[in-house]
This record gives structure tokens, sequence and C-alpha cells, in this order.
């Protein structure tokens, strides 16, 4: 017996094999949906055919089928060389909410922060962006693949940028992460896993441990026991 259900990278979509709908259906309803509710904004770029249906795991001509049948509603446009994407023109009553047939969520409380926590957010310090010389160690936590990782790509990216640095990018310190690299995550997010999330709501940190170690400042009062696993970061 196959799985139950799918799940792809592309868009978050979720498919039931077993479920009442095609496939084909469900995956222009699913897509359909992002765009009703503003997941996906006028305009983006959806991931190729074939990378949904490999992702999905079902049939290239399933996902063509329903991406013509959005493009035949208007939702969707194509262009040569270009793939498919939002359309930019959506009437007002298509990006209108959908009707609720069911008993709406309720809303989810506000965070119950410590004081200390709240303090500190009132305080918004930023910090100097000093960071001490460490003597190298072996096995490291949080570093990427160095052979894997797009140094040319990179250095030929840094070499653009840096010919007329802005003052926002080259000196001005940014405590959650600079603006436009929020927005760039938030972007990927909506498109490539269906999360909705505001820019704001990204804190970017410089790996795993100043995450970890920022959300116990943030989730714990001082003295409280909190259990990480092993091996993992020592903050001793």
């Amino acid at each position: 017996m196959g799985r139950q259900a799918r799940r792809a990278a592309p868009l978050g979509i979720t498919l039931e094999e077993n479920g009442r709908q095609t496939l084909q259906a469900q995956i222009h309803e699913h897509i359909r949906c992002a765009i009703l509710e503003g997941r996906l904004a006028c305009g983006t770029k959806l991931p190729s055919s074939r990378l949904m249906a490999v992702e999905l795991g079902c049939a290239r001509g399933t996902v063509l089928a329903a991406l013509d049948q959005l493009q035949a509603e208007g939702y969707l446009v194509a262009r040569s060389a270009s793939g498919v994407s939002v359309a930019r023109d959506l009437p007002d009553e298509m990006l209108a909410p959908a009707p609720i047939t069911s008993a709406p969520h309720a809303p989810l409380p506000p965070p119950m922060l410590p004081e200390r926590t709240m303090a500190l957010l009132r305080q918004r310090r930023v910090p100097d962006g000093t960071t001490p010389d460490y003597p190298p160690i072996a096995f490291p936590l949080g570093q990427p693949d160095r052979q894997a990782f797009p140094f040319p790509l990179w250095a030929k990216l840094l070499e653009q940028d840096w010919r007329s640095p802005a003052w926002g990018i080259a000196g001005a310190p940014h405590p959650f992460g600079h603006p436009a690299l929020q927005q760039a995550i938030a972007t990927y997010l909506r498109t490539a896993r269906g999360f909705s999330c505001e820019p704001g709501s990204i804190v970017i940190t410089s790996g795993v441990g100043q995450s970890v170690s920022l959300f116990a400042r943030i989730a714990l009062e001082a003295g409280e026991q909190a259990y990480v696993e092993e091996p993992g970061v020592d903050f001793h």
C-alpha cells in the first residue's frame, strides 16, 4: 500500500492519495487558495512543473493539467523562457477572502514572555557588532559544507554590491537582520514552503549557537531548567 499523503517542498502542497478529489483537483485547489489568501503574491514565479511532480511523487502531466486549468481561469500566466507565475492583473473579487465554511480558528493568544525579556525588548539595545577571536576547533557546529558552498558566485555578487555599497549594508547594524534579507527569506518561505509570515517576524542569527542562546534568553526566566540534545551547544 502506498503512502496516504505526500508533501511537496514547493508551495507546501499536501496531496491525499485516497481523498475525494483527484490529485489534479487537489493541486489546483492548493495553488488557488494560496493565491486567494495572499501567500502567493501577484507576479510570484512558481516552481517548475517537473520539480513539483518529483516532490509530490505524481505524474508531471497531472501537475501540468492543474496549472493549465489555473491559467484558463486567470490565476496564472505562462511566458516563454520565464515559466509560470501568478497573474499581475487579478480582479479584486478574486483576491477577496474565500467564504468560511467551518468555524474559524480562535486567534492565538499573545506570547507569555518573562518580564526580563519584555524589559530587553523595550530597551531595544543595538549590539556593537564586535566578536571575540576564538581558536579553531574540530567539527564546529553550524558550519556549512565548504566544498558545496558556491564561492565563485558569492564572490561575484559581493564584487557587484561593494562597488557602490549602501551605508545600511556596510555600516549600520541590524539587530534582527538586514531588512532586505528578511524580505527575501519571507518571500522564499511563502513560495517554497507555503508559510505565511511577515519579514518583521524573521530574526537572522549567526548560527545555531546564537539562535538557541537567543531563544533561551527570550523564553526562559533566570534559573529555569531546559533540556538540550547531546551532543549539542555548550552554554556554560
